[in-house]
């Protein structure tokens, strides 16, 4: 078709079901049509189940009429206890419409936190059979900030819903460990020079960005102590404990 990149973006399935079945007729050798994100190409209501399905159910009459393959990228949202097509974010008209659901999870049975982690694609939905077929793959770098997909080679069955709850019990722990990581880190630095009442160090944290969870995750990281005042009215600061203190400086932290 004669639109640029940008004019695609601003496309609107609801105004503009029109302009694909024109350049599908021009275009004939056409086989599939992607959308990523599909919520980009909706000008209504993402979490309106029936604007959602209103914008929808032309794209598949259009498919259907044209004997093409749709696939649209949708992202998941971060809500716990949802089952598989519900996590889909926005409304639920997107899970409803599809014929089939492929979600692409990291694999909770692998340890490794790089790039290259094991990941799973399961189906969560197919009006076509095959539910909670699933396969894994890798990212492989091929040099030039290029990667490509290595499939592994199994095709195996795993219920999706619990693979799911897995993975994201998992991606919680994670980011959990290391914004407590952070928050020690920034902790010590913060005293390193020396001891500080407790409002103070707050104050400190929280302009690092750190809530209050995890301000009180780093102080018992650190077993910080109170030092010994000199009258009863000053008062408290806090200090690394005996033998700890002094240990870091702002020079050799790297953030």
């Amino acid at each position: 078709a004669e639109d640029t990149a940008e004019d695609a973006e601003m496309l609107q399935l609801e105004h503009d079901i029109k302009l694909i079945k024109k350049a599908l007729k021009q275009n004939p050798n056409i086989k599939l049509l992607v959308f990523d994100p599909l919520p980009e190409f909706i000008g209504g209501d993402h979490n309106s189940s029936a604007e959602v399905r209103s914008a929808l159910m032309p794209l598949t009459k259009v498919a259907q009429e044209f004997d093409i393959a749709v696939k649209a990228i949708c992202h998941q949202n971060k809500k716990q206890g949802l089952s598989a097509v519900q996590t889909i974010a926005g409304s639920g008209g997107f899970s409803q419409v599809a014929r089939t659901i492929l979600a692409v999870l990291n694999d909770p049975e692998d340890d490794d936190k790089t790039g290259t982690r094991r990941r799973v694609m399961v189906v969560a939905k197919s009006n076509n059979g095959g539910q909670n077929e699933a396969q894994a793959y890798r990212l492989k770098s091929t040099g030039n900030d290029r990667v490509r997909i290595e499939w592994l080679p199994e095709i195996f069955d795993i219920d999706a819903e619990e693979l799911i709850k897995r993975s994201r019990q998992q991606d919680d722990g994670r980011r959990n460990t290391i914004k407590r990581d952070a928050a020690t880190d920034d902790l010590e630095r913060i005293i390193a020079a020396g001891a500080l009442e407790s409002k103070e160090i707050d104050h400190r944290m929280r302009e690092a960005g750190h809530s209050g969870y995890q301000i009180r995750q780093a102080r018992s990281e650190l077993g910080l102590v109170k030092v010994a005042r000199e009258r009863n009215t000053d008062p408290w600061k806090y200090d690394l404990p005996a033998g700890q203190a002094g240990t870091f400086s702002v020079d050799n932290w790297t953030g």
